[in-house]
């Protein structure tokens, strides 16, 4: 598992997210993010296990790598816990892990599935969770 790029991209979420002037986090809240993303990411690859997921054809980066960008976005932004609830949910939808790219030699798709899909879909559960995106209860 290399979870740096998948972790690393939920930075600009940040970005995204907030005005100029809280453009950029202060380096220990990034930082614990990221660490953040990083044991996400290992702890649902470990909890699925990895072997398992493997013998399925399902691929772990596109896994953990959701719920761990979605982590280290989440943290960035300072959800709560009914945010985070959410977040988590929207990405363990998103979470499909299908593992196709092991049939691209230019690897192309492998960039988008290690890389791409996840750190999109880690923000996308973000903005889903922490913007109101869910059910009252």
């Amino acid at each position: 598992m290399r979870p740096r790029a998948r972790i690393r991209a939920a930075r600009w979420c940040r970005r995204r997210s907030r005005s100029p002037s809280a453009d950029a986090p202060r380096a220990g809240s990034f930082l614990r993010a990221v660490v953040l993303g990083y044991d996400v990411c290992a702890r649902v690859n470990l909890a699925l296990g990895p072997d398992a997921l493997a013998a399925a054809s399902h691929a772990t980066h596109s896994i953990g790598g959701t719920f761990g960008a979605g982590a280290a976005a989440g943290a960035l932004l300072g959800l709560d816990a009914a945010q985070v609830r959410h977040l988590l949910s929207y990405c363990a939808q998103q979470a499909s892990g299908v593992a196709c790219n092991v049939r691209d030699s230019e690897h192309i798709e492998k960039a988008f599935d290690f890389g791409g899909m996840p750190a999109r879909n880690g923000r996308r559960g973000r903005h889903h969770g922490g913007g109101g995106l869910h059910r009252r209860r």
